[in-house]
């Protein structure tokens, strides 16, 4: 694809006329948003984008006018061919670009090739996520198998940081803790996880050892 004066603007122009240009070119039959090097473009233009704001607009547009698989390639070039090149003072814009246009389940992508520091992230904005939600067994249950899984993918230093980071939470929660931890059916991996757990609460309350 040639890269005529609409294209070369979306990376030469001031912020304000690029959305302009990004419209238009979006809105245009002439240019294939599918294009690998058009795709490019796009992602290039967000890299200089400065402020927030206008990268907030930028975004929201890509999500209206792409289509699902071209946000795919989109959420591929720039975990695969982008990620390591960008300036950690640049990556908030495209940490909220790829939560935004990422449709794949969280254990899948502890399972790719994705950037450790991609897995993390996306670890956490689901705990964040889950664990603000009223808690149950199943709840509980559920957050050890994506911690069992973290750990798997070699992201386990998440595990220590989030039990830290919600001790209060699980100690409202130890009832459930140590019901589910009784059980003889749970996996020997799944048992560990609820010792760390209750060793967690253990550390910011009063609980006996002989409950461990």
């Amino acid at each position: 694809m040639t890269v005529d004066i609409h294209m070369q603007n979306l990376i030469t122009a001031p912020d304000t006329e690029k959305i302009e240009t990004l419209k238009h070119v979006l809105n245009s039959p002439e240019y294939k948003t599918s294009d690998l090097t058009f795709l490019n473009l796009l992602i290039e233009s967000l890299y200089n984008l400065a402020k927030f704001t206008n990268q907030v607009n930028y975004i929201n547009i890509l999500l209206q006018k792409l289509t699902q698989n071209e946000q795919d390639q989109i959420f591929k070039i720039v975990t695969e061919e982008w990620w390591d090149k960008i300036e950690n003072n640049r990556k908030d814009k495209f940490f909220y670009l790829i939560e935004k246009i990422n449709k794949t389940p969280l254990m899948d992508l502890l399972h790719s090739n994705l950037n450790d520091e991609l897995k993390i992230f996306f670890i956490r904005k689901l705990l964040d996520t889950e664990i603000s939600k009223d808690t149950t067994s199943n709840y509980i249950n559920n957050i050890l198998d994506y911690f069992i899984m973290c750990k798997k993918v070699g992201v386990c230093r998440v595990i220590a940081t989030y039990l830290y980071k919600y001790s209060n939470k699980l100690i409202e929660n130890k009832k459930i803790i140590m019901k589910e931890y009784k059980k003889k059916s749970i996996s020997a991996q799944k048992r560990e996880m609820f010792i760390k757990m209750l060793i967690s609460i253990k550390e910011n309350a009063v609980i006996k050892h002989e409950e461990l």
